[in-house]
Formats: C-alpha cells, structure tokens, sequence
C-alpha cells in the first residue's frame, strides 16, 4: 500500500482488533486485495460497504460478548453500529460530516460557541455534535451511552472522554512494535508480515505474562530480553558442546547460559581421568595438543599441568567464599 501522509509511506496493510487497555491483539489479518475484507462473512454481510466489512470480520469472534467496539471515521456508519448491535455489541465512534444521517444543525457554524454540545436521541443511538474551536465541530455517535452528561470540568460530552480514552488501542501495539522490533530491512514483503507477526506476538506474550504474575514494573525491554535467552537456551546449549565450532565462541556461550563449556565427565575420580580417557587441554591453543588427565576443580574442564597453579587448601577454601 502507498498512503502519502503516513511517516512510512509504503507498507503491507493489517487490520487488527486491540484492546484499548491491555492493548492486546485479539484479531488480525492482512490486507491482500479484493475480497480479503470480506472472507468468511456471509452473503449478506459481504454486500456491505468495504470499511463494515473489515469491521465484522474482525469482531465475528466477539460476537455477543457485549463489548464495546470504538472506530474512527473512516469505519463508522450508523448502519455498521445497527448490525453490531444485533450482534451483541455496542459501538462509538466519530463520523466524516458529509454523511447523509448527519442534520444540518450538527455540521460546523461560525455562530455555535466554543464547547458547546447538541444531542440527537433515537431508540438505539446517540449522536452528539461538540465544538472545540470556533467553525469546527465533531461529530460521534454511540450505541453504548443514552444520555447528555457533559463533564462539568473539561465541558466535552461523556462520549468524547470515553472516545479519547479507548481509541488509541491500535496506534499503541504500532508504537511499541515500532520502538522494539526484529525486523530487519528486506524488500521481501512476506519476510516483513512474518516480522510484524513475531513483534506482535511478543507484544501479546508480554501482556500475558504481565497478566498472570502480576509483575507490571518491569519493562518490555527486560522481557524481550528474557524470552530471546529463553527461546535460544536449547540451542546454545547444543552448539555449547559441539567440537567444531571455535573455543572463543564456546567460551561465550557458556558465560551467556551460565553452563561449563565441557561436559561432566562421569568417569572422573577426585579431578582426574582414566589415563585411557586423556582429553585435550582447554586453555592451550590447539596446534600443540597437549593431552592430560587433570580437571580443573572449578569448572572441571581439562587442564594440564602447565597451565595450572599450585595453591594451598586454605587459599582454595577461601576462593571458594
């Protein structure tokens, strides 16, 4: 998709369902061209306007749940707030003023004062009309309020406040994927959707794990931290013994997941080998291939007698403090 006034002008179009407290990713798919709004929704459902499309498709597992869904203008209809209420959903969102619903008196007026606000009542919905600036107003409609409150500090109508306070579900799980992502720069799209994916997915496992041990102070940047060590433990711990690979990486390895670089050997005896079972010495470079059956005591890897130090039990015990 190309949209000139995006800061990232040219992506893969997702459309996504988030809570607006959690801003956890409920629901996704990615946009790939006609039909894709429309996939899974019945007949009738598909004869809808594209915008309504996108919006049951991604709502269909909430369906009577009795949540409340907030959409931007460019998803908004009365028509999409009447089929989500048949479905057990209430709606608010803001509305483009060229849209036919909207009277004439609701529309922006140099002669309406500045935060005043006009409401419209019907059996199943509320529209409101507020005016932030002189010749502006906003119009929103909701299926979930069927009242006038207006907040007597700020002025702005009940539906507004709760607008403002849930509509940056979407906008946040974009800045924190953003801000903290594996994505690396590839002009392969699909490499760039299974990226967003992961970041998207490592978001929701954050929000989870915050969720079911309760630790909120931590930020998301030590849990990215730990779920990679956790994820690449396995790994490295194979590749901690493989023979092949070179002894520094070996030795970096085992200083990540705090494990010997050298395995236990079973057969040891008061840190020393059968004379049958010698193993090279893992401080010596390799060129010289010096064999010994000495093990260190602290990490009991090979050693041999020239790379050592003779130290008294005492020092030892006190190392050992």
């Amino acid at each position: 998709m190309y949209i000139p006034s995006k800061p990232a002008k040219y992506g893969v179009k997702v459309q996504f369902l988030a809570d607006s407290s959690s801003f956890y990713v409920y629901n996704t798919y990615v946009y790939t061209g006609k039909g894709s709004d429309s996939y899974s929704l019945s007949e009738e459902d598909k004869k809808k306007p594209i915008p309504a499309q996108a919006v049951l498709r991604l709502c269909k597992p909430i369906y009577n749940s009795n949540h409340n869904v907030t959409t931007d203008n460019w998803y908004s209809s009365i028509e999409l707030s009447e089929e989500l209420k048949n479905k057990g959903l209430t709606t608010v969102g803001t509305l483009k003023k060229n849209k036919a619903v909207i009277p004439k008196e609701f529309l922006p007026n140099k002669n309406k004062p500045i935060n005043s606000s006009m409401f419209g009542f019907t059996k199943e919905c509320t529209l409101v009309s507020f005016v932030p600036k002189k010749n502006k107003a906003v119009v929103l409609y909701s299926t979930m309020h069927h009242d006038n409150t207006v907040n007597s500090e700020t002025q702005k109508p009940e539906i507004i406040e709760y607008y403002n306070s849930t509509k940056s579900g979407v906008d946040s799980v974009d800045q924190k994927c953003s801000v903290y992502s594996c994505s690396w720069r590839t002009r392969r799209w699909p490499m760039a959707v299974f990226f967003h994916i992961v970041d998207m997915s490592a978001w929701n496992s954050c929000v989870i794990h915050q969720n079911q041990t309760g630790i909120r102070k931590q930020t998301r940047l030590d849990y990215l931290k730990g779920l990679a060590e956790q994820l690449n433990e396995n790994n490295l711990k194979t590749r901690l013994y493989n023979t092949r690979l070179p002894r520094q990486l070996r030795e970096i390895i085992s200083e990540i997941i705090k494990v010997p670089s050298h395995p236990i050997d079973e057969n040891a005896q008061d840190g020393k080998l059968p004379r049958d079972q010698r193993k090279y010495c893992h401080v010596c470079p390799s060129r010289l291939k010096r064999k010994t059956v000495y093990l260190c005591h602290s990490c009991a890897k090979p050693v041999c007698l020239a790379c050592t130090k003779k130290i008294c039990v005492q020092c030892a015990a006190k190392d050992r403090e």
